[in-house]
């Protein structure tokens, strides 16, 4: 097999190879000035542990450093080989290659600084670290530039002509000026100039016209990217990735009152965010809700927590410190507190950064979008009678049809069924459920036992947070019963109704069973439903 030597077309290409390299270092070297910047705000604010640091990894970054170690070990092939000094190429060799290493360290340090908290020496090394790499990192890239657009430095190389000059006192004599006389001579220099660098363009048109164009596309990229990510907030259903998990708005109410209809707290109102959650990461993470705020205007408002299990109808509430398993996804709200006259101009900002200078801190947002739906209505009563059909659906993502078939009022309640240990043996057996209890809380109780059919969307917000129709009912029902001229009223507690389908069981008190009207009362949101037993 003959082949031909590749010396021609590697000098043939030898601009166009300088380029490559000024990209892949320049590339490493805003990745460094991040890390830097990250250290030293680290170090001037005291912080050892920082959970965001996994967005400075960046594995691509070795790609590049690959890339300009080869083309680098081939430019240095050839110019050893041409027997041209290559000094310059040795010295940019051993520097991708220290590089590459330091890389693999800072790399494993933002690991470790994400769970662990690291020592402040250790804070200082990666700092002067990057400083170290980042300096000889801008002069290669000046080198590659020159030698890319091919400009021959040696030209405003001084030191010889200074050495041939002869400085003597004439020199330094005065002379007159005279401004307007032989401007023809200032004009012929001027047009000269411009002439040269024109055939200075074109001879150098191609290497030019590549740089120009890779320039432009990266300042085009970074900077659409940033503007997207960064200065634009993103509209719901619009994704960011904070410490490798996706956040996404999927809905935001804003409501006075819990999922009864029941006021929380005078004066204010609530903000609650339904967010889908996506762990990208190999490791289960939690939510630092300390980075989650909500922003009107420059007035910022923390997740309030103690009220996250009043909005089950939506969305199923984040419990802090719940863990998010590693590739999976969910959904979960997150719940705001704040005055009832602020304007409903809302920002949800996640934290993914902070940085600072001095001693001052910033903190650096991913900002979402909030359009928040007023979900406070008048209040509908609704009246039904017994066996008649009840359709509800709250915020129109609850649809929930259920039917009060009967009821009745005892102590207690047996009920039997089959059960068999072959095909050939059964057992006829019995279960009992009673309203007495060791309790003392229970010893003037009785039941109410309700016959019901019912039909929940598995789709529900609520039927993903209290997963059984007993449950739904325990939340949403109150039994009301008036005995002469007094009313009384009790919140639903369901007893275990040992797996009989279609019936509930309800402690109330005994002195139900000398009412003159009885009713249940079902408050969903802003509708009520009333029906009437006796």
């Amino acid at each position: 097999m003959v082949l031909r030597k590749p010396y021609a077309f590697l000098i043939k290409h030898f601009k166009l190879i300088h380029i490559i390299i000024l990209f892949c270092i320049s590339i490493a070297l805003f990745n460094l000035n991040d890390i830097s910047i990250l250290f030293r705000t680290l170090q001037r604010t005291s912080t050892y542990v920082y959970a965001g640091a996994d967005i400075y990894i960046n594995h691509g970054i070795y790609v590049f450093l690959v890339i300009a170690l080869v083309l680098s070990a081939i430019v240095y092939y050839l110019f050893k080989i041409k027997k041209k000094p290559n000094k310059l190429y040795l010295f940019l060799l051993i520097y991708l290659i220290a590089t590459i290493c330091c890389y693999a360290y800072i790399f494993r340090t933002l690991k470790i600084v994400m769970d662990t908290a690291l020592s402040s020496d250790t804070i200082i090394l990666i700092k002067d670290l990057t400083l170290l790499l980042s300096l000889p990192g801008y002069v290669f890239v000046l080198i590659c530039l020159i030698r890319g657009i091919g400009f021959n430095i040696k030209k405003f190389n001084f030191s010889k002509d200074l050495d041939d000059l002869q400085i003597s006192d004439k020199d330094r004599e005065e002379f007159e000026f005279t401004l307007g006389q032989n401007n023809y001579k200032y004009m012929r220099t001027l047009r000269r100039s411009i002439r040269e660098f024109k055939y200075y363009i074109l001879e150098n048109k191609f290497a030019i016209s590549l740089t120009t164009i890779v320039v432009v596309i990266i300042l085009g990229v970074v900077g659409f990217n940033y503007y997207k990510n960064y200065i634009r907030g993103l509209q719901e259903t619009e994704s960011a990735i904070v410490d490798n998990i996706t956040y996404t708005v999927l809905d935001s109410y804003v409501t006075k009152y819990d999922f009864n209809g029941d006021r929380i707290k005078e004066g204010y109102k609530y903000v609650v965010v339904n967010l889908s959650l996506y762990n990208s990461s190999l490791k289960a993470k939690t939510l630092n809700l300390r980075k989650i705020v909500l922003a009107n205007g420059k007035l910022i408002y923390r997740t309030t927590n103690f009220v996250n299990n009043k909005f089950y109808d939506l969305g199923k509430p984040y419990i802090e410190k719940q863990v998010l398993p590693a590739g999976s996804k969910s959904e979960a709200t997150v719940a705001f507190e704040v005055p009832e006259k602020l304007n409903d101009a809302y920002t949800l900002k996640v934290q993914y950064s902070l940085s600072g200078m001095f001693n001052n801190v910033s903190l650096d947002y991913k900002n979402f979008m909030v359009n928040v739906k007023n979900i406070d209505k008048d209040e509908n009563v609704v009246n039904h009678n017994l066996n008649e059909n009840i359709i509800v659906n709250p915020v129109d993502k609850n649809y929930l049809k259920f039917n009060i078939k009967s009821y009745l009022i005892k102590d207690s309640y047996s009920s039997k069924y089959v059960k068999c240990k072959s095909v050939n043996t059964c057992y006829l057996l019995s279960n009992v459920t009673s309203s007495n209890s060791n309790n003392s809380m229970f010893s003037n109780k009785t039941m109410i036992i309700l016959d019901y059919d019912a039909f929940i969307d598995n789709e529900a917000n609520y039927y993903s947070n209290l997963i059984t129709v007993n449950n739904i009912f325990e939340n949403y029902m109150t039994i009301v019963y008036k005995i002469g001229n007094k009313i009384k009223s009790e919140k639903a507690i369901m007893l275990d109704s040992n797996n009989i389908d279609n019936k509930l069981f309800i402690s109330v008190d005994r002195d139900i069973t000398s009412a003159d009207e009885i009713y249940l009362q079902f408050d969903f949101r802003n509708d009520r439903h009333i029906v009437n037993l006796k």
